[in-house]
């Protein structure tokens, strides 16, 4: 199960364009996105996959239960609907749902690790998404081990290269990294600008489903600042970002996004699970269920909702902690698991800050020409061999959060 969305970090929905609503209540008049997780089906059998192992509640959300959704979710003026689970491919009536789709007239997104079959793709080309993020974690050996098929990798290829031969759609290709793959980025970068795909999302782990039983897959520290010298070298060459899944990344934070990081969970966007269950994001968990599409409307569900985080309420070690004007709790779902402090992190190294500042103020900046810390590197940029990339170049990259 994967998670991706056009607006990633939601800051035009739920600031820029409602500023004063949301700052007066905390949350968007509307969801500016509305996942809806239409099954948890799925071909693979990742590592890292939300879902529970052995999930098996509710697998597909019923034609009926789909079509009220998306009626309630035109009503109240939802800017997006994301296609997400499971795998959404394996609904063999996705036709059916794109029709209720394109009944109510909404924008709808679609993360998948598979290639449409001919009947899907007649439909999609009918009413097609306006995004669609397509997994790739590495090259073609890595990809099909970590999703646990083989063939998928030429799955997901195939899927990117259909989807961006389609006018109006922005393909993004999602990297969640591990350990097991931290090492290929730079293959993958390559692999990615030849597939056709218009951006790159970089994700992490979160410990949540089958991910939590994997804790020799998550980065350490010294791991993580070689990803992050990563990122700031890559998008020189391609629009590539940092997701939610770090929150607040520091003195990192405008090198590796082009918006600051804001946590969408139940103030500016939810997800529906196929039972009708509505989440502030993604997880199966029915702890934090706010209520179920069978029993109340979504508008209702939305504006009495969602308590806890509308107010801000902080806990553990954000109760505490002076930065949180700027971090504002991190990733919920992170800090669900007590993993959402990365502030350790925050500060970037003298060579890495000296040529972020040369990018920002002088319009250009050195960087290792070498492979940035994706091999043991004990070094820092500045100790490898240099080369000179243009900045300026930072594009609107509205790339997804993968799980």
């Amino acid at each position: 199960m994967a998670t991706y969305t056009l607006n990633c970090q939601h800051n035009r929905g739920a600031q820029a364009l409602e500023g004063s609503f949301f700052q007066r209540n905390g949350y968007t008049r509307s969801p500016v996105v509305v996942q809806c997780y239409v099954t948890l089906r799925c071909g693979l059998s990742c590592a890292h996959c939300l879902a529970p192992p052995g999930e098996k509640t509710a697998l597909d959300m019923p034609l009926n239960l789909f079509d009220r959704l998306c009626g309630e979710s035109a009503t109240l003026g939802v800017g997006e609907m994301l296609l997400t689970g499971g795998e959404p491919l394996q609904r063999q009536d996705l036709e059916e749902l794109i029709g209720s789709l394109r009944k109510y007239d909404l924008a709808w997104t679609l993360n998948t690790a598979a290639c449409p079959d001919p009947e899907q793709q007649q439909a999609i080309r009918q009413y097609p998404p306006t995004y669609v993020a397509v997994s790739i974690d590495g090259p073609a050996s890595v990809h099909d081990e970590f999703r646990g098929h083989t063939g998928a990798f030429e799955q997901a290829l195939s899927a990117i290269r259909f989807f961006s031969g389609l006018p109006g759609v922005t393909v993004c290709a999602g990297t969640t990294v591990t350990t097991k793959n931290q090492r290929h980025l730079n293959e993958t970068l390559s692999l990615v600008k030849n597939s056709g795909a218009h951006k790159w999302g970089i994700h992490l782990l979160i410990p949540e489903g089958r991910a939590a039983l994997r804790k020799d897959l998550f980065l350490s520290d010294r791991q993580m600042r070689q990803l992050l010298r990563a990122i700031v070298l890559h998008r020189k060459s391609f629009p590539v970002t940092l997701c939610d899944e770090m929150g607040y990344a520091g003195e990192w934070e405008s090198l590796v996004r082009d918006e600051t990081f804001f946590c969408a969970a139940g103030r500016a966007m939810c997800a529906v699970l196929p039972d009708g269950s509505i989440m502030p994001c993604s997880t199966t968990n029915p702890r934090y269920c706010e209520g179920n599409l069978t029993v109340s409307r979504l508008d209702d569900i939305w504006t009495n909702g969602f308590i806890g985080l509308r107010n801000q309420n902080r806990t553990d070690k954000c109760a505490r902690c002076a930065d949180w004007a700027v971090c504002g709790g991190a990733c919920w779902l992170q800090r669900i698991h007590g993993t959402q402090c990365f502030k350790h992190l925050w500060k970037l190294s003298t060579a890495v800050k000296s040529a972020a500042g040369l990018a920002v103020y002088m319009g250009s900046v050195t960087y290792a020409a070498a492979d940035p810390g994706l091999s043991d590197s004990r070094s820092d940029v500045s100790s490898t061999p240099m080369i000179t990339a243009q900045a300026g170049q930072r594009s609107d990259i509205r790339t997804a959060s993968l799980r």
